[in-house]
């Protein structure tokens, strides 16, 4: 019974919040570590699951500037 509470709970009822999270997080720190735009957006979309301030998350809204390749 407990295990079918923690289910719907997580699943059923609505997001983990804390594996969004989690999951938002990660991704910010691999466009940190790598530099990819596309982890950026990942961790703008989960930000957006989880309705963050831009006001208040800064660097996770920063206009992405074009890298030019030589």
């Amino acid at each position: 019974m407990d295990a079918l509470n923690e289910v719907s709970e997580r699943y059923v009822l609505g997001f983990d919040l804390n594996l969004i999270a989690d999951k938002m997080l990660d991704n910010f720190n691999l466009y940190r570590r790598t530099g990819e735009d596309r982890y950026l957006e990942n961790a703008r979309r989960y930000a957006a699951i989880l309705k963050l301030d831009e006001g208040r998350f800064p660097a996770l809204y920063r206009r992405v500037r074009p890298r030019i390749l030589s």
